[in-house]
């Protein structure tokens, strides 16, 4: 085992490792620069060196610059102005709640819904349920829904028609049961006219 030591010390320098004499020659490899083991035992095992961690960039305690600006939240007025100056540039859309389905819907577009609205065709109709309003550089989100002051989205009924045919058929063997079902479901489409917003 010492002619082992021997080979190890030579093949590292002999200054990175020592044996320990007070507690005999089966302790093990202690490194050079420690502190002898007469030292507290928990000193020893205590860093020397103090790395700053990430977290302490967060937790300082010294006083900011004060000639930094301080980023206070927005004024209200301020944000109700922007917005309305963008509300009359570009193009705005919207989702709107009809008939249990939401649509995404802008000046123009076409949209089919699975239900027989009660109104007839030609007929212009107000969509109340807007959840959601958007342009370039804002967006208005409803809690759930937008006030009927803010957003206005109209659209004209174009069409009502059927589906195509459903065929619904049963069938069990050496039981001579046999069903044979046609299913049509009503569809309404709409086509949005505007969609207008105002701030107060």
């Amino acid at each position: 085992m010492a002619a082992f030591l021997r080979s190890l010390n030579a093949f590292r320098g002999g200054t990175l490792c020592r044996l320990n004499a007070d507690i005999g020659k089966r302790s093990l490899f202690e490194q050079s620069n420690r502190a002898p083991s007469s030292m507290n035992p928990v000193a020893r095992y205590q860093h020397t060196t103090q790395y700053p961690s990430v977290l302490s960039r967060f937790m300082s305690t010294q006083q900011q610059n004060p000639s930094l600006p301080s980023a206070g939240p927005p004024n209200t007025a301020d944000v109700v102005s922007v917005v309305s100056s963008d509300m009359n540039q570009g193009r705005m859309f919207a989702i709107v709640y009809v008939s249990g389905t939401q649509h995404k819907v802008t000046s123009g577009d076409l949209i089919l819904l699975q239900n027989d609205l009660p109104a007839d065709v030609g007929e212009r109709i107000r969509l109340e349920k807007v959840l959601l309003l958007g342009g370039d550089n804002f967006t208005l989100i409803g809690k759930p829904m937008l006030s009927l002051d803010t957003v206005r989205v109209e659209a004209t009924v174009i069409e009502k028609t059927i589906s195509e045919k459903k065929v619904h058929f049963r069938f069990k063997k050496r039981k001579r049961v046999a069903r044979y079902r046609e299913t049509y479901t009503n569809l309404t489409v709409l086509r949005i006219n505007s969609i207008e917003a105002k701030l107060r």
